[in-house]
């Protein structure tokens, strides 16, 4: 059921870039901050929120032959 302002969960995105200079620069990492997205409120989503989130993106990282590591409650892909 969609409820009205319902809990969702959500990843927020941040992304590094690397290369020998501004014209060449390509994904060397991403970290994935997993986050309950409600009305008016963000916290970082947290049990079985965080781990749904973190089992949905290795299974799509698996897929381009990445895996996904847990730092400092980030979900990382490391590409380097």
């Amino acid at each position: 059921m969609d409820r009205p302002h319902a809990s969702r969960p959500a990843l927020l995105f941040l992304v590094t870039l690397d290369g020998p200079d501004a014209a060449h620069l390509v994904p060397a990492r991403v970290e994935a901050v997993p986050l309950t997205l409600d009305y008016c409120y963000t916290p970082l989503a947290c049990g079985e929120d965080r781990e749904w989130m973190r089992e949905q993106l290795a299974t799509a990282c698996a897929e381009f032959g990445t895996t996904v590591a847990d730092r400092a409650g980030r979900l990382t892909v490391d590409w380097r």
